[in-house]
């Protein structure tokens, strides 16, 4: 990706056995973790390694929650940080992250604040922070609005200056970058009236592209050019499984077999979680200009 080694961050906070030695070996020597288990870890495959400690965030404005499987609750924090130096290893930084697509900046305010915190205790231990990582969970506008990039940034540029002005500052912004970058243009391979409502199968589902349907309560946008009123639609994949339903609350005017039908905002979390269930080859991608 024309990066340095020694410029990455392994940001999972639990690795395989196997991965730390691995990606040390490649000039990787900064790591995430979060528990007193993936020090050990990381002291055995690489000994002085430099840490960023992840904390937990509770954020009940995602759409999803990233706080419960990964972070330490953040009054653990200073033990962590604690026991990686009683390992030789090198605490650098802090992260965290809000959750995926976080409806309002405040929660990345919140943890600004409780991370300024824990830098000005470790400082007075003599033992200074470096880095801190703020994640991402910046949000993309899918059927529900999403305040503006500027908007959203604003206020958590303006935390950063005040309380972290001289410090290095990472962050995480996936979807936001590649979301809008995208769309998905699927036809129509089979209809069907089900108790009243018009169901349209299409050729790629929850088991392709459209996972983030599922994983990610993403509400995608669907158009089509077929003329005419619009009227209560189910959309659904096409693989035999009867869980590959994309969405049961769709507004489209009458399909036939073979229209096509576009779903905007498909760079994030889609082609690159795409299976090959049922045998179903995954969408091509083809750029344009």
């Amino acid at each position: 990706m024309g990066a340095d080694a020694d410029e990455a961050l392994y940001t999972n906070p639990v690795k395989a056995y196997g991965e730390v030695a691995r990606a040390a070996a490649s000039g990787i020597d900064v790591f995430f973790y979060d528990n007193v288990d993936e020090l050990d870890k990381i002291a055995a495959e690489a000994p002085g390694a430099k840490l960023v400690l992840r904390l937990a965030v509770v954020n009940p404005d995602c759409l999803v929650d990233l706080g419960t499987k990964f972070g330490c609750d953040p009054q653990e924090a200073e033990a962590l940080l604690d026991a990686a130096v009683e390992r030789d290893l090198t605490p650098l930084g802090l992260a965290f992250h809000v959750g995926s697509q976080s409806a309002i900046p405040q929660p990345f305010v919140d943890m600004i604040h409780v991370c300024r915190q824990l830098f000005n205790r470790m400082a007075v231990k003599g033992r200074p922070l470096e880095m801190l990582d703020i994640g991402g969970g910046f949000p993309v506008p899918y059927k529900t609005h999403a305040m503006s990039l500027e908007s959203f940034a604003r206020p958590i540029r303006d935390a950063l200056k005040s309380y972290f002005p001289d410090t290095r500052i990472a962050a995480e912004p996936g979807r936001i970058l590649s979301a809008t970058a995208v769309k998905l243009a699927v036809r129509v391979i089979g209809r069907s009236i089900r108790q009243g409502m018009p169901w349209y199968y299409l050729e790629d589902g929850v088991y392709g592209a459209l996972s983030g349907a599922v994983f990610d309560k993403a509400s995608y946008v669907f158009t089509s050019e077929r003329p005419g009123s619009v009227r209560p639609c189910v959309l659904a994949g096409p693989t035999c499984d009867s869980f590959d339903v994309i969405s049961r609350e769709e507004r489209l005017p009458a399909l036939e077999p073979g229209d096509v039908v576009i779903a905007e905002n498909m760079g994030a979390y889609t082609s690159a979680s795409a299976t090959r269930f049922n045998g179903i080859p995954v969408t091509k991608i083809v750029a344009v200009d």
